[in-house]
């Protein structure tokens, strides 16, 4: 772990990762888990389309912080957890019930963020922490949680180049499987019905999951992003970043209302189906 030394403060900015927001995102991560694991069937596909609207905010979000100034980099490694965080999220769990609402398009449309987010990453550990954020000081450390307090200019930061490198890798051949996958149904669907066509494997899910095979998978996705928002806070709080502790903003208000109807109106659906089921 690196020696502690006085970190730096700055005005975060509050509409893009204020409290309400984070509020809101980690409410939307939490309604996920619910809805891959115990929710109804119909609900799975609109619940993986707002995880999907959520994902495309923020990464326009780190994009429009990238290129408007030069961002401190502790907020844009912020950003980068939450889009990491979302994506972890929105990985669905093998169940029949899954498949019965998984779309190709919205796998294709998860790989691309993905591979997106990757690229990033990869532009940020390699070269934009040097070339186009604004430098920390002499005198002071960008500390962030990674099972410790460690500095981001430190030896983590070679760690990050691994990790978003291999993530870079694997999404990239994901993405070219997926096109190839699409452009096969769409030949096809000039010879037959749509909706005739074979469905991949990874959409089938009729085995069922027993046991620490189906609990396993949703422990993970709470475990993880428990820490990506323990990381976040502690980021927050480390680096003593001002004005985005309050719900201030105008906003960060939008985020946080669309994430709570949309967790409650699943609450209502279980409600719903367990009287039902009574």
């Amino acid at each position: 772990m690196d020696s502690p030394s006085a970190p730096c403060s700055f005005t975060g900015d509050d509409n893009t990762y204020g409290l309400g927001i984070r509020t809101g995102i980690y409410l939307q991560w939490l309604t996920s888990v619910i809805a891959f694991t115990t929710g109804p069937p119909g609900e799975i596909e609109s619940i993986r389309g707002a995880n999907n609207a959520f994902q495309i905010a923020m990464l326009a979000g780190l994009m429009y912080t990238t290129v408007s100034r030069l961002p401190y980099a502790a907020e844009i490694y912020i950003e980068l957890l939450l889009c990491m965080g979302g994506i972890c999220a929105s990985a669905g769990f093998p169940r029949t019930e899954l498949a019965a609402g998984a779309t190709t398009a919205g796998d294709l449309l998860r790989l691309i963020l993905t591979t997106s987010i990757c690229a990033y990453g990869c532009w940020f550990t390699f070269a934009g922490m040097d070339q186009h954020m604004t430098p920390p000081p002499p005198s002071c450390h960008v500390y962030i949680f990674f099972f410790s307090r460690l500095d981001l200019y430190g030896k983590f930061r070679t760690f990050l180049k691994a990790v978003f490198s291999i993530g870079l890798f694997f999404s990239v051949l994901l993405l070219i499987e997926n096109v190839v996958y699409l452009w096969q149904r769409f030949r096809s669907w000039y010879k037959t019905d749509w909706r005739s066509l074979p469905r991949r494997n990874t959409e089938l899910g009729s085995v069922k999951e027993e046991g620490w095979r189906k609990i396993l998978p949703p422990l993970c996705t709470i475990i993880s992003g428990c820490l990506f928002a323990l990381s976040v806070e502690l980021t927050l709080q480390w680096n003593t970043i001002d004005s985005v502790h309050s719900w201030g903003s105008t906003g960060q208000i939008f985020p946080l209302v669309a994430a709570l109807c949309t967790f409650l109106r699943l609450l209502f659906k279980l409600v719903r189906g367990y009287w039902v089921c009574e």
